[in-house]
């Protein structure tokens, strides 16, 4: 049987999901011509895929993003939340060429690749898990070397052989009054090799979002959590250098009322290697925050974040063959080429495209 048929055979009793994709046969599926690049994205309802100007697979059900591909960019994968289940978060993966979907129990928030169709990710025991989305393999324990004294919290990005993870201190700080205010790091940890610190000296309660170019990663910085998220800034981590550069967004609180703060919405790498942002302003108080400023899309020159061409393009993702996707303030998707732009979707929240080689 080939494995469109197992991963097909494994969900058939899975009745949270429902899908669009390929059916199952005793004959390898057919190799599809490209028509258009790869990408993903989620909407309020769902999970979609499209590849080569077709919609391979479509994915019904309540998920948290972004959408994650794999580092040979041929899977596509989101995870999908069940409040009502204790073993409710899924990563559900498809395959781009045939639609082909599987389903994994994670436990988990988040998940990244790291080589060829492999993804990892943190359970809520904080034990790191792989999966090969090449096979029907079930996933398995996965062995890395953490900082001593740490234990991994989350998997936050990642490239081919490393992983980023933000790790908490095994003992918990008496100060904190409650499990959110636990603050820790984030360690680039190599498939083999020692970790090595990617967030600073200074202890962060998290690190979101996340973006890879290569070896190049940018984050945000969750200073601390309490009535709501408190900001820091947004840093590069330059595996290669192992150096963390800090920059500046205090440009975004211009005619921002008092006490505000530079959220980060979104960050993204251009295909000509610039780094870009969908940066907000809020606002905290007891009762929870308040977007002051909407998100806006800004870009980085040196180490300064200025406000771009096109401010309300608050997601945008380099696609292969030179295309960009963009994602406007209203949730409406398109594609862009050089041939012109063209909707593809409304009522998007989050998108991703397969990894570009960084300029």
């Amino acid at each position: 049987m080939n494995p469109t048929c197992r991963w097909l055979a494994v969900l058939a009793s899975g009745a949270l999901l429902a899908t669009t994709g390929t059916g199952c046969s005793d004959k390898e599926p057919p190799a599809r011509q490209s028509a258009g690049p790869a990408f993903a994205y989620l909407d309020r309802n769902g999970f979609t895929v499209m590849a080569g100007g077709r919609q391979p697979a479509r994915v019904d059900g309540n998920f948290v993003g972004p959408p994650v591909w794999t580092t040979n960019a041929k899977y596509a994968g989101a995870v999908t939340v069940d409040w009502e289940s204790a073993n409710g978060r899924k990563v559900v993966a498809a395959e781009a060429a045939t639609g082909a979907w599987r389903q994994l129990t994670c436990r988990c928030f988040s998940f990244a690749g790291y080589g060829s169709a492999k993804i990892a990710w943190v359970n809520d025991d904080g034990e790191l898990f792989t999966a090969d989305l090449s096979t029907d393999d079930p996933p398995a324990p996965l062995t890395v070397n953490l900082p001593a004294g740490f234990t991994a919290e989350s998997v936050v990005a990642g490239a081919d052989g490393l992983l980023m993870v933000h790790v908490l201190p095994t003992v918990e700080d008496p100060n904190a009054a409650f499990p959110d205010e636990q603050k820790g790091a984030v360690y680039a940890v190599p498939a083999a090799g020692e970790p090595v610190l990617a967030s600073g000296f200074d202890p962060i309660q998290d690190a979101r979002p996340v973006t890879a170019s290569g070896r190049r990663f940018a984050y945000g910085v969750i200073e601390s959590q309490g009535d709501c998220a408190h900001w820091g800034p947004i840093n590069i981590f330059s595996q290669d250098a192992a150096s963390v550069t800090g920059t500046d967004s205090t440009a975004a609180l211009r005619n921002a009322p008092a006490n505000s703060e530079v959220a980060v919405d979104d960050l993204w790498w251009a295909a000509d290697g610039s780094l870009h942002a969908a940066l907000s302003v809020v606002t905290c108080d007891p009762e929870g925050g308040d977007v002051a400023v909407p998100a806006s899309h800004w870009r980085l020159e040196g180490t300064i974040w200025v406000r771009a061409n096109d401010p309300s393009v608050v997601r945008e993702r380099p696609v292969p063959g030179g295309g960009r996707l963009t994602l406007d303030t209203a949730g409406t998707l398109r594609l862009v080429s050089g041939s012109g732009s063209r909707d593809v979707a409304t009522g998007v929240q989050s998108i991703s495209a397969p990894p570009v080689a960084p300029a």
